[in-house]
């Protein structure tokens, strides 16, 4: 099993997110994420995902997508992020597997996306992935995986809390995170997070 360690990435993130990895690589792009899972009074609402990526991708995304070429971006740098460097993304469904009870969830397109550079000059994507899920049963359990199975772009979750919930007490919401194996194409298996989301029906 190999974890890599968040060293700086090649040149060849340059060729951006979509870019197929050759045999025997390694990823290219590296973006540490938050999950944090929303709830109403009945059930999961949706997830939102928050992704900060490495420094050479972020540099990447400033000079080929905004007009801003230092500090705040502007809203129509975030418009067209959102349109050119996200919303080609649907056809690997964001990277995004989730599942109910061991049954696959099915997602549509999501909302509410914003784009930052923070102080260190790191793109930071943030959005939610809407769910329209079966009434809660006596308990469920929800999982959500974020993994490039081509491995050329590496998710990580943060070390500063990456997963919470919000909304879910009546449901005494458990949300955690751990660890799976997985394939890659042409990089064996691999440790890749996954976070686990516990609850049940509102008495």
């Amino acid at each position: 099993m190999i974890r890599p360690r968040r060293l700086a990435a090649p040149l060849l993130a340059l060729l951006g997110l979509g870019t197929a990895l050759p045999a025997a690589a390694h990823p290219h792009i590296f973006i540490e994420e938050h999950v944090e899972v929303l709830f109403d009074q009945n059930n999961v609402t949706g997830v939102r995902m928050t992704w900060s990526f490495d420094e050479l991708y972020s540099s990447m995304l400033r000079s080929d997508y905004t007009d801003t070429k230092k500090g705040p971006i502007t809203a129509k740098d975030v418009k067209n992020l959102h349109e050119k460097a996200f919303n080609n993304l649907a056809s690997v469904h964001y990277f995004t597997t989730m599942s109910l009870d061991g049954k696959p969830v099915t997602f549509g397109v999501p909302k509410d996306f914003t784009a930052s550079f923070n102080a260190d000059d790191k793109a930071i994507y943030s959005f939610v992935i809407p769910l329209t899920l079966p009434k809660a049963a006596a308990r469920s359990l929800l999982e959500i995986a974020v993994f490039d199975p081509e491995y050329y772009v590496d998710f990580e979750l943060a070390e500063d809390n990456p997963v919470k919930s919000a909304g879910g007490e009546s449901l005494k919401a458990d949300c955690e995170a751990g660890t799976v194996q997985r394939d890659t194409q042409g990089w064996g298996t691999v440790d890749a997070d996954i976070v686990s989301c516990r609850y049940q029906a509102a008495s």
